[in-house]
């Protein structure tokens, strides 16, 4: 996720696709197995939430969906792995009404998996 580019994302077709990954020190790499790259289907409520966040997005060098903060030179790395869970989606949860719940990757991972089979 923290490697997501606005060009691995079809909002006309409702998919995305998994195609690179970033590491901890924000350096981009191929996924970590050849089966790891596919597209994956978006539900339609998600769709105008990514539009209106692709207009508000700050722009990056490599057209990152989630950047981090910018650097000396004013260049955004990918949002720092820490960060996403421990205050975003807190905050999420918190705009939403629903209690704070503790983030772990993998948990998220597995979910995303659960939700994507559901979509078919």
């Amino acid at each position: 996720m923290r490697g997501l580019t606005w060009e691995s994302i079809d909002l006309e077709g409702k998919r995305l696709f998994v195609e690179r990954q970033a590491s901890r020190r924000g350096e981009e790499a191929a996924t970590k197995t050849e089966s790891s790259v596919r597209p994956i289907p978006q539900p339609a409520y998600l769709i105008p939430e990514l539009r209106r966040w692709k207009l508000a997005c700050p722009v990056t060098a490599r057209g990152l969906v989630f950047p981090g903060e910018p650097d000396a030179q004013g260049e955004r790395a990918p949002i720092d792995a820490d960060i996403l869970p421990r205050h975003i989606l807190r905050r999420a949860l918190r705009k939403a009404g629903l209690p704070p719940l503790r983030f772990h990757v993998v948990l998220l991972r597995g979910e995303a998996c659960n939700d994507r089979v559901t979509l078919g």
